[in-house]
């Protein structure tokens, strides 16, 4: 606790120099986080805001699968779903929801099927080093859900419903208001299924087709943010999310049934404090995290629970040094608490990360930037992360030219140190090296707008975490492998308007190769992906059309076993009716696995054939 209450008075303390040194107003009406955000030497995307306004309802997962170059594990609807970035674990990928990590500090994980689209605003990926910026263990990269605070003085209500194939039904809202000096923004969805999809099953010799029984899932979650206009130049919010999720775990295709019921439950709300003048930007965040999972497994008579909570603290400011010099501090302070029976006591340890990022522009073409990061905790340190970066426009809009290499690692997590016997609390960081080339570029010519993005990238991490099993078949964790990634990322996105019809078309290439010390491509790392997404809206009328591929998938360690390649298909078309007072009707119908594509994310878990879903929003503002 004294830690603790020490590291807020030092974070006032940088507050409370901004506030003195403001020395200029500035006039706020929609306020996003602070711009601490990497440099545009590093590989960083965004996801189409209008996916995500077609696409109401969807989670998480579904929208970066069809939106993103980054593989998505699925464990069968209703089961965990997690993100692979260049060929690195799940535990290698952050989310951070306005800034707070919602990965797990237990298994360094999060379920991405839990989260609802309609929480966000706005989705960053910020791929490889990029994520530097975000903090420590993201080896892949990380992905950014912000939240928007807007004074503009407006009321906006959001009402929608949806159905769909296998008893699913999705209830969705949105309240916010606005007078200029305050606002607040209140959002819930609630979702239930029956989830009692046909699949064919190819671990029988015939091939049946069979029906998923006993994995019905709901799910209910809100968001709160309000804030405060203190002045022009400060602004105090508080934002809180909460998620319950609870599920019976579908089962296997090989188990003829099973009864497994987990729950999950997320509760994080902060402090929010934001300081702004001229040369000079703050932001201090004070909040918790509480993390609960409960699993109960009745065919072998197994009960679990797992409880985490989290205080952190947070400080990121921003000064312009000089005309063409900015710098980046981020400070982020974490007590942990955790607990599972496997641990045989509560466990916890304090972690601090200190980030300092240089940024330098030279004449008119050239951009330089250097980055320093430390990360400590209780028992082991991180004490020296450099990296660096540098970029050149070669030719006007059409060539940026950019390179960088960083030396990041990541700290193990609380399961890997103390989970029973097969705990390491001897386990040391992963640590490695990682470099990037990319070529970027992009116009507007006419009445059509070309981008384009050609990103080639290596990784060599030393001292993998490594979970295998041991002779007696007690699976433990150590410091085993080098894990060598390197691939090349292609992405061309060309959109057209033509009097009332706007056409927009994007294509996606990932090639990957993620080997062990024995030339073994990882587990569940594709080599091949690729993807097009089509879109035509004619005034009120749209139509998107999603197809991608996923090569096949090894799923042992030796290499002769896998899961074949395969191919999806998504169609969804929309309609928005205008009614007075500024309301809204949009229908929108989509069409999921549109080919009746048989396939499988993961070994022995079912996916459903073609499904569908239709949705009624009301929308005032």
């Amino acid at each position: 606790m004294r830690t603790a209450l020490a590291v807020i008075a030092l974070f006032l303390f940088f507050n409370s120099i901004n506030a003195q040194v403001s020395d200029s107003t500035i006039f706020l009406k929609e306020v996003s986080v602070l711009e601490v955000k990497p440099s545009d030497n590093y590989t960083t995307t965004s996801i189409d805001t209008l996916i995500l306004q077609s696409d109401i309802g969807a989670s998480l997962d579904e929208v970066l699968n069809k939106s993103s170059d980054i593989f998505v594990k699925e464990y069968s609807p209703g089961a965990l779903s997690t993100l692979s970035f260049r060929g690195m674990g799940s535990s290698h990928t952050k989310i951070y929801w306005n800034g707070i990590s919602l990965n797990s500090s237990m298994n360094g994980v999060f379920d991405l099927s839990l989260f609802n689209i309609n929480f966000t605003d706005q989705i960053d990926v910020h791929y490889g080093a990029s994520s530097l910026i975000d903090g420590s263990g993201s080896l892949g990269g990380s992905v950014k859900l912000q939240q928007k605070d807007v004074f503009e003085r407006k009321s906006e209500m959001f009402l929608s419903q949806s159905i769909g194939s296998f008893s699913t039904y999705n209830t969705m809202a949105k309240f916010a208001f606005s007078n200029g000096k305050f606002f607040m923004d209140y959002r819930f969805s609630a979702i239930s299924s029956k989830n009692d999809f046909e699949y064919l099953n190819p671990a029988k010799s015939e091939v049946p087709q069979e029906k998923m029984i006993g994995a019905d899932y709901r799910r209910g979650n809100m968001v709160a943010n309000v804030g405060w206009l203190i002045n022009n130049n400060n602004v105090l919010s508080l934002k809180y999310i909460y998620q319950n999720g609870q599920r019976n775990l579908p089962k296997l295709n090989i188990q003829d049934s099973v009864k497994e019921l987990q729950e999950d439950t997320l509760s994080l709300g902060f402090i929010e404090w934001r300081n702004y003048s001229k040369w000079f930007k703050s932001e201090l965040k004070v909040g918790i995290k509480a993390n609960n999972m409960g699993y109960n497994n009745e065919n072998i008579q197994l009960k679990s629970k797992s409880t985490e909570n989290n205080f952190f603290v947070q400080e990121r400011l921003k000064y312009q040094l000089f005309k063409k010099v900015n710098l980046n501090s981020v400070f982020l302070y974490d007590y942990i608490e955790a607990f599972n029976d496997k641990y045989g006591s509560t466990k916890n340890r304090n972690e601090f990360q200190m980030i300092h990022d240089f940024e330098r522009r030279i004449g008119g073409k050239w951009k330089a930037g250097v980055l320093f990061k430390s990360h400590f905790t209780s028992n082991m340190s991180l004490p020296f992360m450099p990296s660096a970066n540098l970029g050149y426009q070669a030719i006007q809009h059409w060539l940026r030219i950019s390179t960088n290499v960083s030396y990041h690692g990541a700290i193990p997590t609380m399961n890997d140190l103390y989970w029973g016997e097969g705990g390491n609390p001897d386990l040391k960081p992963e640590t490695g090296i990682s470099s990037e080339l990319n070529f970027i570029g992009g116009k507007p010519l006419k009445s059509i707008t070309i981008n384009y993005t050609l990103s080639s990238y290596y990784s060599d991490i030393d001292d993998w975490i490594l979970w295998a099993p041991d002779n007696s078949g007690i699976w433990k964790v150590s410091n085993v492998s080098r894990v060598q990634s390197y691939g090349f990322e292609a992405n061309l996105s060309a959109s057209k308007k033509v009097k009332h019809i706007l056409l927009s078309a994007k294509v996606s290439y990932n090639w990957n190769v993620s080997e062990d010390e024995n030339h073994h491509q990882l587990l569940y790392v594709p080599v091949h992906r690729m993807r097009l997404n089509a879109a035509i809206k004619w005034k009120e009328l749209g139509i998107n059309y999603n197809h991608q591929f996923t090569d096949m998938r090894y799923i042992n360690t030796e290499n002769n076993a896998w899961l074949p390649g395969y191919f999806l298909a998504d169609l969804s078309i929309y309609y928005t009716f205008h009614l007075k007072w500024r309301s809204h009707i949009r229908v929108a119908g989509k069409v999921n696995n549109l080919y009746d594509e048989p396939y499988q994310s993961i070994a022995n878990r079912p996916m459903p054939g073609r499904y569908y879903t239709l949705t009624l929003t009301y929308m005032f503002k």
